[in-house]
């Protein structure tokens, strides 16, 4: 299984496993990181959530191997796999675009974070990183649009400045943890050994709290973050994406 789902504690534990592959998104794993969410968010007995991976990556983004295809094949009007078409569609709410879940979400960032890793860690509510992470969104350099959360979240979170610097993918490598700590996009840096152990620890702490009152902070902070508009900022991003891959999938034709 990508994805294991664990509950102890009033804590729900998502781990993404794909090691092999720096624990990038596969349609498969689109699937079942979606149903993780919806499983845990419905869950009574969790009232907080925490997400890592396996190995030495958090999630390196999308596994572009076998997404672009897909992705292109969609954009010429051509039919995909039912599976592999699943997996796209439940991409949304598999990285948190869509819809998040109703408790606190602890990001235990324990190795690389990169593309739609970074792309959902910018959904989740506190976030921990190991002192050799990386952080970085690459789409643009590689003729991709930086489709998701970033052109949403990212302007909102941290200073216009370096929300571009991030999103334009400036430095080669991407940000460390230290720079990423500085440009607010985390919250702390510890030992690799130890990113799980504290993002379980502040995951406990929050669930031991009256639920309906961190679920209600939870969701007044989370509207007036958004009183903006976040959806209608989504779906002008989905059109953008949607043109850079016409134009991507046309050139593929052509040559």
């Amino acid at each position: 299984m990508a994805v294991i789902v664990e509950i102890s504690e009033g804590v729900g534990l998502i781990t993404l496993d794909r090691p092999e592959a720096r624990n990038a998104l596969d349609p498969e794993s689109l699937i079942h990181l979606k149903d993780a969410w919806a499983e845990l968010g419905s869950h009574k007995r969790v009232g907080a959530i925490v997400i890592t991976g396996t190995g030495e990556a958090f999630c390196a983004g999308m596994d572009l191997k076998k997404t672009i295809p897909m992705a292109q094949a969609i954009a010429r009007g051509e039919r995909i796999p039912d599976e592999a078409f699943a997996g796209l569609k439940a991409a949304p709410a598999a990285t948190l675009q869509l819809e998040l879940p109703p408790q606190p979400v602890i990001a235990a960032v324990n190795g690389h974070c990169h593309g739609q890793g970074t792309d959902m860690l910018i959904a989740t509510d506190y976030r921990i990183a190991a002192e050799e992470a990386t952080f970085a969104l690459e789409e643009v350099e590689i003729g991709l649009f930086p489709r998701g959360n970033s052109t949403v979240y990212l302007p909102k979170q941290m200073p216009y400045a370096k929300a571009m610097e991030l999103v334009l993918h400036v430095n080669k490598g991407g940000w460390s943890a230290d720079k990423a700590l500085e440009a607010m996009l985390i919250n702390e840096v510890v030992a690799r050994d130890d990113v799980l152990d504290r993002a379980l620890e502040v995951a406990r702490r929050i669930a031991s709290f009256p639920r309906p009152a961190v679920q209600e902070t939870l969701r007044a902070m989370r509207q007036n973050f958004w009183a903006a508009g976040r959806h209608e900022a989504w779906l002008a991003g989905l059109k953008s994406a949607d043109k850079v891959m016409a134009e991507l999938s046309s050139r593929g034709t052509k040559g």
